[in-house]
């Protein structure tokens, strides 16, 4: 029985680790959007005016200093602590045998958590996607947005004439294997207090 829990732990530990370098990755890449009508592609991080160059990867800081995206910017913020959520419930689930049952047990909601700030991160960077067009006027909505990346007719949700891009799909397998950690926090934590504490069914309606 103790083999099998170590095993669920083991799995546990790697279904959170291949999140958080998903999320780590998700950061890095600015290929989130990709311009139709240049090299360009745009991330809530990062851009690059080449993305068939490695090596061209730049961050948006300076750039959008005097004309941010606040929607990216927020995407961005979303995206980092989910990083930070999923590091530190990485070494809690490392560590699980040195730490209380209740603080192990607050992995599996800072997991939750985390699924919730992944969404809203690529909900946030889509809310933004306007900053990537043109006015009425034809003027641009953010000129050093689409600078990098042109986009016409995009607005929020609406990627326009741009594609979609492997920063976005990585985001949403992200999500995906952050909530499968989550489910399987969640039945390892409520498997191990059974086995610890057992109570009657009458008492596991407070659980």
């Amino acid at each position: 029985m103790a083999h099998g829990r170590g095993f669920t732990a083991i799995v546990y530990a790697i279904f959170v680790f291949l999140a958080l370098i998903l999320v780590a990755f998700s950061i890095s890449l600015p290929t989130w959007i990709l311009s139709d009508t240049s090299d360009g592609a745009c991330g809530p991080f990062t851009y690059s005016n080449d993305r068939s160059n490695i090596n061209d990867v730049a961050l948006w800081d300076k750039l959008v200093k005097d004309n941010p995206v606040v929607f990216w910017l927020a995407s961005s913020v979303c995206l980092l602590l989910a990083g930070v959520l999923l590091l530190a419930g990485f070494v809690f689930i490392s560590f699980q045998a040195c730490l209380p049952t209740k603080l192990l047990g607050l992995t599996r909601f800072l997991l939750l958590l985390c699924v919730v700030l992944e969404v809203a991160s690529a909900c946030l960077f889509a809310s933004g996607l306007g900053n990537a067009t043109v006015d009425a006027s034809d003027d641009p909505i953010n000129s050093v947005v689409f600078a990098v990346c042109p986009c016409e007719e995009s607005g929020p949700f609406q990627t326009g004439t741009c594609g979609i891009g492997a920063g976005n799909l990585l985001v949403g397998v992200s999500v995906l294997v952050t909530f499968v950690s989550t489910m399987i926090g969640f039945l390892t934590f409520n498997s191990t207090i059974a086995k610890v504490h057992p109570f009657s069914n009458e008492d596991s309606r407070f659980l």
